[in-house]
């Protein structure tokens, strides 16, 4: 079977399932990291269903005779056309277009059943019914198309399952977050304080420690040149001040405080507690010390204390890396935890200006 060439035909053979089960198995891979190709699907499969739908509640003595001169077919035509095709760039693929596709479905029916001439209303009405119901499923796959051929990096509408934060272990794309937050995530995405998305995908974790590993996968992503801050490799002190920027909202937020002890809940010696209130979407910030130092990741709130949370110390995040660095060749020399600190001489509100621009919203679908 020759394999489907563009990305369209590739949906079509999907949903159609004339895929061999090698070419399946390689699309549905692409589904699962690519939440606009799989909206995508979805919808034409929608189109495909409401057709079906129609076509079994006509008979076949059931013709529409009559219903050709009825309904003015190439106004239809022209219109449909006009309102759902258009050629757009899908990244890398070629020029397609998936609701010129539907349409010619469509039209592929229409041509099936009008042929003969007897009047029909309620046939007419349905009909009518489903033209609407695929004009609307069109526009909203105009929108996606749209959205991902711009070239101002536009946000994805579609609502996000949970949300938290990440940031850089090195200048690389690698990014620390909270397991929790990605362990059940079909699709990841980062937005960075200026309002540009990439996609990311999970690489390794740490379920004792709800610790999480991503990487940044989107072309449009350039290294950094380097990381303002640097992972402190000693613990730190009882009482010593700290602070946590994150998103528990759609902007970035401050909090500060202090380690309220240096060990986490039960007695954990590989985390910190910190008098620092968390929201929900706190998950996955860094704690830095008032050197620019970073001294862990905050991993949960203290459910006792709405005042008090867990964060992972910065010794055991090195040791990690350290580790997995050891035992997986792919990722060695790509998870050096930056070791340069930029912050000699400078204020909190110097250092924060600086770090906020590495600091990542994590939303997950």
């Amino acid at each position: 079977m020759n394999k489907p060439t563009d990305i369209s035909e590739q949906i079509d053979a999907y949903i159609l399932q004339t895929m061999t089960s090698d070419q399946r198995i390689g699309f549905e891979q692409q589904l699962a990291q690519n939440p606009v190709l799989a909206q995508e699907v979805k919808m034409q499969s929608q189109v495909v269903e409401a057709m079906l739908v129609y076509s079994q509640t006509l008979e076949i003595k059931q013709k529409l005779n009559g219903f050709h001169a009825q309904m003015d077919v190439a106004n239809i035509r022209k219109i449909t056309l006009q309102a759902n095709t258009r050629q757009i760039e899908w990244w890398n693929y070629a020029k397609i277009s998936a609701v010129a596709a539907s349409i010619s479905l469509l039209i592929m029916f229409m041509g099936f059943y009008i042929n003969d001439k007897q009047q029909n209303a309620q046939t007419y009405r349905m009909l009518a019914n489903n033209l609407n119901k695929i004009n609307s499923i069109g526009k909203q796959q105009q929108s996606i198309w749209k959205r991902m051929s711009s070239n101002e990096n536009e946000a994805n509408t579609t609502e996000a399952i949970s949300n938290g934060t990440g940031f850089p272990i090195s200048t690389n794309g690698y990014l620390l977050t909270s397991y929790h937050l990605v362990k059940n995530a079909e699709n990841i995405r980062i937005v960075d304080n200026e309002k540009k998305y990439y996609k990311a995908q999970l690489i390794e974790k740490d379920e004792q420690k709800d610790i999480a590993i991503i990487k940044i996968i989107d072309s449009n992503f350039k290294s950094f040149e380097t990381l303002p801050y640097a992972f402190k490799r000693k613990p730190s002190k009882l009482g010593e001040y700290v602070y946590t920027l994150g998103y528990p909202k759609q902007d970035i937020v401050f909090g500060e405080g202090s380690i309220s002890s240096t060990s986490g809940f039960q007695n954990d010696s590989a985390t910190y507690q910190i008098s620092i209130p968390l929201n929900p979407g706190n998950s996955g910030s860094p704690l830095i010390d008032n050197q620019g130092n970073l001294l862990g990741m905050i991993v949960s709130k203290n459910t006792l204390n709405d005042n008090a949370g867990f964060a992972v110390k910065s010794t055991y995040l090195i040791g990690l890396l350290d580790s997995l660095q050891r035992h997986h060749q792919d990722l060695k020399g790509n998870i050096v935890p930056s070791r340069k600190n930029n912050f000699k001489n400078t204020n909190k509100v110097q250092q924060i200006d600086q770090i906020q621009k590495f600091i990542y919203r994590i939303e997950v679908y």
